[in-house]
């Protein structure tokens, strides 16, 4: 039909223009997403010049990209057109072009499909209907243009992403240009490698190069382009790499300098740069090596040091390649080397512009130099091609100053008092770094009156132990003797010591300055009545404390029996009461250490005699009693039955604390009263000796007077002073007589008719005013006149003086009387008490229980009890004047007192036979005091003394004597001279009385030794029997440790009985004489002198023996006071030669 045949033509064109709108957009647009891939995968590339195997990649996944568009865009449409793809049906075309057509609608298609479905099945009913709407249908499209209906727009939206992507392609050429271009070449030659093209280059100087070790290289590089701010120098040593940054100078150059080169390596610059777009790219150079020529260098020295001879410093090696010296100054350095090169010269360079040539042989060199300060040194080579070493090792050199030496004043350490032997031990500690050359003592005397400006030191040389090194302790006695001091002089001392620098010369460092006072009596006896003052202050403080102490413990007692409870403030007080206790017993100490130092003084200087001296020393130990091991122990209960609260254990406690605090305080009170009586002899004994002292100083004025000449002005009034000054202390004599015969008072002491007598006499002879009197006509230069009144008061003083004497020989026999009268009476009381209790006991043991006697005898037990209270009341009033009634003795009273209230306590309770035994316990007790009473008297009558030392002291110093001539026996047996030498002298007369043995050598006779043994152990024996003696007589502990003495007399005896005598032995019987002496001097001597603390001489001889002992000087002191004693005691001369040769030998030994 040619209706339909319209229809269909017109489907045709609306099909031809779908496909081939659809073929021009889809070329479009893939050929734009070809354009965009590949101009972002150049524009990358041209920049960053992109690995190969990213590139490829890139490349592959752009050209997937571009292939599917054109697949998909394409060659689809364009197979439409062509035919070898499907094209749309005629139906799809009717449908679209309905859609776009409303007026038309569904009625093309519908032609389209009734055509179809009539041919297909031949159907002729119905055809013309067919044919007429096919007909309407193309008349209606027949003069329409359907293509106009196919949209435009996808090809209108390609051609903008086409010139959008041309744009994009052409946009980085006009940036890049052949950058980008040459990028294509690099996309599409996927199997090559392209470098990025650098940004610079640099050219190397100096490239290949030879140097010498050691020194300094500049390399450097030029660089060409757009350069970095600095590159890298890349050092190669070996497998060591080492790379240094090196900055870009302003004439585009790259300079660096390489110090110290030493070894050969290869070198090579490295930089970067990073272009406009980010990209970095690299630059190396080739590498050059550096080749290292050697200098001359010290591959080995060893050096050494001779210190000055007077160091004593040995030879000191330093271990090898050890440059760095210290040394002290002057010594010489010795240094030897070897280099790496044969030597051309070599020099050792110092910090202070000097030098020192070294020898040479070929590649060693020598050299040496002094060391006078502080300085560097170094090495300074030149090899045989005229190389030379640089940067050489600075080694230091530190010169040791030879330090100033040490000197330390050990004693005297301070000002100190002289006593009347003017010795001085002087005792100092030297240290130097190596030795000494001497060590001086500087002294001067200062007069009264003279101005200390104006001394002049006097120098003494101290004598130094050879084998003195750096440290040195030098003890020397310093005789002040021949300095003819007087009283109020001083001698101003230091020392010097100079060390044994022989390169700088010898320095010397000094002590300060020490001064030695010489007192006169007056100062001595003053200083020592003002300490006596405060020792008495002190007891009657400490009796007052001490009575405190007991009302307040006797008031707490009593309470807490009643309530049988301490409330807190109670037991603090308790608490507080103990610590107080502590203290009074503290004070005791130090109050007898003062008294101790006190007496020292006067002892030193001879002003105290033996009978005071043992006196105060008694009291001494009376003092230590006080403070007994019961009132320690008492005090240790209470105070731990406080912290336990034990009410039964806090009574008992109380009671003994209570008790011991009784006899606390009696014992104080026993010492006050003795120190009362002390201090009366010691002001006695001061008076005698000041009267003593006066009138020798008058005799000593008479003869000067006598040998002066009446018209020398000036020497007139000089004698006259002295005269002046005697008058003055005359005056102070009878001051002092008057404070004595003031004490005979207080102490209600009957004064000595002597005494009475002799301060009567010196008041009417006015002995003053005829002093006075003296002085002025010595004055006038009425020398015969002056002379006749000197005479007469010369003669008054030594009557005054020798009046004195006999006083105090009157107050010892008045004070003995009255004690033998008072113990007498008083062992009669304790007589009829032992009686009466004795009768009592054995009444008792008959008595039944319940028997009507028993209150009876209870009521005279008690009465009996009462008596013994009293008895021992008045022994301990006794106590308080007597050394001879010990503390032991009251303490047995008091032990029968306790027996005897036990005793009324069981009669009381019907216990006869318990009170029997008490009573019989009680007799003991008195009888055994009673004993003891009796021993004490006769040792009063048979010393003469009250105080009961004198025979203890007369029977010490004859056992002395008798050790002294067995001594020297036992010398003499061994072929000894006194004092342990070797050899004697032949014949004369021993110790003893013993013929000398002559030349005995060592080997002495059997009989001999068994009578010197036999003489020993005699000895032992009488020294046994008088300890026990003493003991008995109620002395206390004896004088010295006799125990021991007589324990060492017995290993003596053994070893001479036993012909086993040797040095040994000699220095045992030494040391028994020295401790017998020893035993006269003082109480316990170790105990004093270790407790001595006063800073008075003492004598010593002890040199360079090791650390400085604690008892300085007091050991020698010792020996030559009992040297003294000892030729004091009338032995003939040869007996005194021999025994001045024994302390001698003693001391040497010591």
């Amino acid at each position: 039909m040619q209706s339909f045949e319209i229809i269909l033509e017109k489907v045709q064109q609306v099909r031809n223009k779908i496909n081939q709108t659809e073929a021009l957009a889809g070329t479009l647009l893939t050929v734009s997403v070809g354009l965009i891939l590949f101009s972002v995968f150049g524009l990358f590339e041209g920049i960053y010049y992109l690995p190969k195997f990213f590139r490829n990649i890139t490349l592959g996944i752009s050209t997937a990209i571009v292939l599917a568009f054109f697949f998909w865009k394409i060659f689809l449409p364009f197979g439409k057109i062509f035919g070898f793809v499907k094209k749309q049906t005629d139906e799809e075309i009717a449908k679209f072009i309905g859609l776009k057509r409303l007026e038309i609608a569904d009625r093309l298609l519908n032609s389209i499909q009734l055509f179809k479905e009539f041919s297909e099945k031949n159907i002729s009913e119905g055809k013309i209907f067919v044919e007429r709407a096919i007909k309407n249908s193309a008349d209606q499209i027949q003069n329409l243009d359907l293509t106009l209906d196919v949209d435009q727009k996808p090809v209108k939206n390609s051609s903008k992403i086409f010139v959008t992507a041309v744009g994009i392609f052409l946009l980085p050429f006009l940036l890049l240009g052949n950058i980008y271009l040459k990028s294509f070449d690099r996309i599409f030659s996927p199997t090559k490698d392209f470098a990025p093209p650098a940004e610079f280059a640099l050219e190397v100087f100096p490239k290949n190069i030879k140097v010498l070790k050691g020194d300094s290289l500049f390399v450097s590089a030029k660089g060409i382009g757009d350069l970095p701010l600095q590159i890298n120098l890349v050092l190669t040593e070996g497998i060591r790499k080492d790379t240094r940054v090196v900055t870009l100078d302003s004439d585009s150059t790259y300079k660096i300098r390489l110090d110290g080169v030493r070894d050969n390596f290869l070198y090579k610059f490295a930089g970067t740069k990073e272009n406009k777009f980010g990209k970095i790219t690299q630059v190396v150079t080739p590498s050059y090596k550096v080749t290292v020529q050697e200098r001359p260098f010290v591959r080995f020295f060893k050096a050494k040091v001779i210190s000055p001879g007077y160091s004593r410093i040995p030879l000191a090696k330093l271990p090898p390649n050890t440059g760095e010296i210290i040394a002290l100054k002057g010594s010489k350095v010795e240094i030897d080397l070897s280099a790496n090169n044969i030597l051309k010269e070599a020099e050792i360079r110092f910090g202070k512009f000097q030098t020192a040539e070294m020898k040479i042989g070929e590649q060693f060199a020598s050299a040496d130099f002094t060391v006078l300060e502080d300085d560097v040194y170094s090495f300074h080579l030149r090899d045989q091609n005229g190389i030379e070493s640089i940067n050489p090792i600075n080694y230091r050199i530190v010169a040791l100053e030879d330090e100033f030496p040490l000197i330390k004043l050990v004693y005297p350490s301070e000002d100190i008092t002289l006593n009347e032997n003017l010795e001085v031990p002087i005792a100092t500690e030297i240290m130097d770094d190596y030795g000494f050359s001497k060590l001086l003592l500087k002294y001067a005397v200062k007069k009264f009156d003279s101005n200390e400006e104006a001394l002049k030191f006097t120098s003494k040389r101290l004598p130094l132990d050879k084998t003195t090194v750096t440290f040195a302790q030098v003890q020397e006695l310093w005789e002040l003797k021949s300095l003819g001091l007087q009283p109020e002089d001083e001698v101003i001392f230091y020392l010097e010591v100079y060390d044994n620098d022989t390169v700088s010369g010898p320095k010397k460092t000094a002590t300060e300055k020490i001064r030695l006072r010489y007192p006169s009596i007056d100062e001595i006896f003053a200083q020592f009545e003002e300490e006596q003052m405060q020792v008495e202050e002190t007891f009657e403080e400490l009796i007052e404390k001490s009575q405190d102490l007991e009302e307040f413990m006797e008031k707490t007692t009593r309470e807490f029996k009643k309530e049988q409870e301490l409330d807190w403030q109670e037991k603090k007080k308790l608490e507080e009461s103990l610590e107080a206790q502590k203290e009074l017993n503290e004070n005791i100490e130090e109050m007898a250490q003062k008294m101790q130092e006190m007496v020292e003084e006067l002892e030193k200087n001879n002003l105290i005699s033996e009978q005071i001296l043992e006196k105060y020393q008694e009291l001494q130990e009376v003092m230590q009693e006080i403070v007994s091991p019961e009132i320690k122990k008492a005090m240790e209960e209470l105070q731990k039955a406080l912290e336990q609260q034990n009410p039964q254990e806090i009574e008992q406690a109380m009671e003994n604390f209570q008790m011991s605090q009784e006899e606390y305080l009696d014992q104080l009170e026993r010492s006050l009263e003795l120190f009362k009586n002390i201090q009366l002899e010691q002001k006695l004994d001061e008076l005698a000796q000041r009267a003593e002292e006066l009138s020798q100083k008058q005799v000593d004025l008479n003869e000067e007077t006598a040998k002066s000449d009446s018209t020398d002005t000036k020497n007139n009034e000089k004698l006259a002073d002295e005269q002046k000054a005697l008058a003055e202390e005359e005056k102070q004599m009878e001051e002092l007589a008057k404070e004595v015969e003031e004490l005979f008072k207080d102490t209600k002491n009957k004064t000595p008719e002597a005494f009475q007598e002799a301060t009567d006499q010196l008041e009417q002879a006015q002995t003053q005013q005829k002093m006075q009197e003296s002085s002025e006509q010595l004055q006038q230069g009425q020398k015969q006149q002056a002379q006749q009144n000197q005479q007469q008061q010369t003669q008054e003083m030594q009557q005054f003086a020798t009046q004195m004497r006999q006083a105090q020989q009157q107050f010892e026999q008045q004070q003995l009387d009255k004690m033998l009268s008072e113990m007498g009476k008083l062992v009669q009381n304790m007589l009829e008490i032992s009686r009466q209790q004795e009768a009592l006991k054995n009444e008792s043991a008959t008595l039944q229980p319940r028997s009507p006697r028993m209150n009876e005898s209870a009521k005279n037990q008690s009465d009996l009890t009462q008596a013994t209270k009293q008895s021992t009341q008045k022994l301990s009033e006794l106590s308080k004047k007597s050394f001879f009634i010990s503390s032991g003795l009251l303490g047995a009273m008091g032990q029968s007192i306790e027996e005897m209230e036990e005793a009324t306590q069981s009669l009381g309770d019907n216990k006869g036979r318990q009170a029997s035994k008490n009573q019989e316990r009680a007799t003991q007790g008195i009888n055994q005091a009673i004993l003891q009473m009796n021993q004490a008297m006769q040792s009063m009558q048979m010393s003469g003394s009250a105080s009961g030392m004198e025979q203890y002291m007369e029977a010490l110093q004859q056992m002395a004597g008798q050790q002294q001539g067995l001594n020297g026996q036992t010398q003499g047996m061994m072929g000894m001279q006194p004092g342990g030498q070797q050899g004697q002298k032949p014949g004369g007369m021993q110790p003893g009385g013993q013929q000398g043995q002559g030349q005995g050598g060592n080997n002495p006779s059997p009989l001999g030794m068994g009578s010197l043994a036999a003489q020993q152990k005699a000895l032992q024996e009488a020294l046994e029997s008088l300890q026990q003696k003493m003991e008995r007589g109620g002395s206390g502990k004896p004088l010295g440790d006799l125990g021991e003495i007589g324990k060492e007399m017995g290993e003596i005896a053994k070893e001479l009985k036993e012909r086993n005598a040797s040095q040994k032995t000699v220095r045992k019987q030494q040391r028994v004489l020295s401790r017998l002496l020893d035993a006269q001097r003082s109480v316990n001597k170790e105990k004093l002198s270790r407790k001595r603390k006063s800073r008075t001489a003492e004598f010593f001889t002890r040199k360079n023996v090791g650390n400085l002992p604690e008892n300085l000087g007091q050991k020698q002191n010792t020996l030559r006071e009992d040297l003294l004693k000892a030729l004091e005691e009338g032995y003939n001369k040869n007996y005194q030669e021999i025994i001045k040769t024994y302390f001698d030998a003693l001391q040497k030994q010591q």
